[in-house]
């Protein structure tokens, strides 16, 4: 689906989901009566970062969202999972692994009673400093740009970091949400084209 006019960078495809556009009437940080973004959908160019003394600076959001999707585990997950962390200590204790026989049984021990919990329910405030969550700050600064996923009913946005081994900020929001959200975001950071990677295939698949 093609952005029309009065419509923002988060606009639905043609078959229901979302994904973020560039506007090409109302760009990303421009509210009207404001001059004409130099956002171009997808970077930040330097005449966008001249321009960002002229946005509101007390703009915030605050939305509150599930910590992770929740699949509830049937007794044949459980089983399976038994079946599974029996087989590797077999084959641990044949070839005499003893460090792997033990960390195999920590690790089936903790997967099952963290499946067994629910996901909180966190809070966001997003504002043009950084985000929030719960009571710990993450400012724009620690980050080179932002992607979008969904997940079952869920979207999910990952602020991806500039140091190389951190792990990516995972941020979950319903879909009415979505528009300011990415809006405030692509004023401060780069959007970047997301796919599930191995891990988030492998989660899925084990529906955790």
């Amino acid at each position: 689906m093609q952005p029309t006019q009065g419509q923002g960078y988060w606009q639905p495809d043609d078959n229901g989901e979302q994904t973020p556009q560039a506007n090409s009437t109302t760009p990303l940080n421009q509210s009207v009566g404001e001059a004409p973004s130099a956002f171009n959908g997808y970077e930040l160019t330097e005449q966008q970062q001249t321009s960002m003394d002229s946005i509101d600076e007390s703009q915030e959001i605050q939305w509150e969202a599930s910590e992770y999707i929740h699949h509830e585990k049937s007794s044949s997950w459980f089983v399976k999972l038994t079946l599974v962390a029996i087989m590797l200590i077999v084959l641990a204790i044949v070839f005499r692994q003893w460090t792997f026989t033990a960390v195999i049984a920590v690790m089936s021990a903790s997967l099952a009673v963290y499946a067994k919990r629910p996901p909180r329910t966190l809070r966001y405030h997003l504002s043009h400093q950084g985000v929030i969550i719960e009571d710990k700050f993450y400012p724009f600064q620690e980050f080179r740009a932002f992607g979008i996923l969904q997940d079952g009913p869920l979207f999910m946005i990952n602020l991806l970091p500039r140091k190389r081994f951190m792990p990516a900020l995972s941020m979950y929001f319903e879909q009415q949400d979505g528009e300011r959200i990415v809006d405030l975001l692509a004023a401060h950071l780069p959007h970047e084209q997301m796919k599930p990677d191995l891990l988030d295939t492998i989660v899925r698949k084990l529906r955790f």
